[in-house]
């Protein structure tokens, strides 16, 4: 959803996730790889904020994993609001010959990915974009068309033949979100068929200025808040009782005011603990959110180790304090003005290992374990703190 530069992956870490997409490209065409299907394959995960698997990469010109579409070069990298963008350069376009295929060298510059939708559950999708004309003139306008194309050929229908797609008026020269809608028809795309989502720039001043895009939505339209509804339905299910964020090993990375208030404005950040990137955009509303539907009570972990005590305690007020309270007040303005009254709180998690952030020896474990300990509870004496160390120092 994001134009980051550097996605923070490793050339294995690429190369396994375009593997991923190879797989599910053969499975749709063939019934799976020529040279068969490991036992117990499953897709890599390591490489968070990317699925399982990526279908493009075109790093010399756009952030992975996206690629450019229409005239060649007319598609970079750029800066955004938040981060990264792309820079999509105003070319002359003709309404007739861009219309029915994508696949136009010289067409309108634009970005595509690969996707799979849903389609057993839905038809309908809807999404928005942040964009800005590049342009001092403020009465420079032109429209930006997203959609669905076909990726590969499949009887009747060429590669790049578009099946559905919206166009959306802007205009001046200041940053705008602008939502859209697509609907494929029935039969119109096959269940397990990879498709391209791509958006381009169609301008109408003259002459044509380039247009910035910083990041890109897409959702199917029966999310439950952004959720995929077979994984809230599944964890239901299990039953899940306890669940625990925001991990593991990242959780030494973390730092949660990236991930509360508005989604648009929240920052990417790199994944140090296993590569990719974090989108901030399930945080801390958004997990406790998830735990009242499925049931679960919530466990949250603070970071002992690149935080600090100050921050933790401003974590548990956020989260359990009044309205009269600092971090109440400002939960309120995030729109949640009742406390979400979290009992259970982790005080680290394995900052004995090298492979933590800010990992540290048992003594210094125990002297932060106290800090931390003391200002949480100063925010909140009802709280369950859980301890972690090292089961090392108790064997030879």
């Amino acid at each position: 959803p994001v134009f980051v530069r550097d996605a923070n992956l490793t050339a294995e870490d690429k190369a396994e996730l375009l593997r991923g997409g190879q797989y599910l490209t053969d499975l749709f065409q063939q019934g799976g790889p020529s040279d068969g299907i490991a036992l117990n394959w499953t897709p890599g995960t390591f490489a968070t904020g990317f699925g399982v698997a990526v279908l493009d990469d075109a790093e010399d010109m756009l952030p992975f994993p996206w690629a450019p579409v229409g005239e060649y070069g007319k598609s970079s990298a750029s800066v955004g609001r938040i981060d990264g963008a792309v820079r999509l350069q105003g070319v002359p376009w003709s309404e007739s010959a861009d219309r029915e295929s994508l696949h136009q060298d010289a067409g309108p510059a634009g970005v595509r990915q690969g996707v799979f939708l849903p389609l057993r559950r839905t038809l309908a999708y809807t999404g928005d974009t942040w964009a800005r004309i590049c342009s001092q003139d403020a009465d420079a306008n032109g429209m930006i068309e997203v959609g669905f194309c076909r990726r590969l050929a499949v009887p009747g229908s060429p590669a790049g033949r578009i099946l559905i797609m919206a166009r959306v008026p802007i205009s001046g020269r200041a940053w705008m979100k602008l939502p859209f809608r697509l609907a494929v028809s029935e039969g119109m795309v096959q269940v397990g068929e990879p498709l391209d989502f791509y958006l381009r720039w169609l301008p109408l001043s003259d002459p044509q200025p380039d247009l910035l895009v910083d990041r890109a939505f897409l959702f199917a339209c029966d999310a439950v808040d952004a959720l995929d509804p077979d994984v809230v339905r599944l964890a239901r299910e299990l039953p899940v009782s306890l669940l625990r964020w925001p991990g593991g090993n990242f959780a030494s990375h973390y730092h949660w005011r990236d991930g509360v208030g508005w989604l648009d404005l929240r920052p990417p950040r790199p994944n140090y603990a296993w590569h990719g990137l974090e989108y901030n955009y399930f945080g801390t509303a958004e997990f406790v959110r998830f735990c009242r539907q499925i049931g679960a009570e919530p466990q949250i972990t603070v970071n002992t180790g690149t935080g600090s005590p100050e921050e933790a305690a401003a974590w548990v007020e956020y989260c359990n304090g009044g309205a009269a309270t600092a971090m109440g007040r400002l939960r309120t303005e995030h729109g949640c003005p009742e406390p979400f009254h979290v009992k259970l709180w982790e005080v680290g998690n394995e900052t004995y290992g090298c492979w933590q952030g800010g990992y540290h020896g048992a003594a210094e474990n125990a002297r932060r374990y106290r800090e931390f300990a003391q200002a949480m509870r100063a925010a909140d004496s009802s709280i369950e703190l859980i301890a972690t160390g090292n089961s090392f120092d108790f064997v030879p």
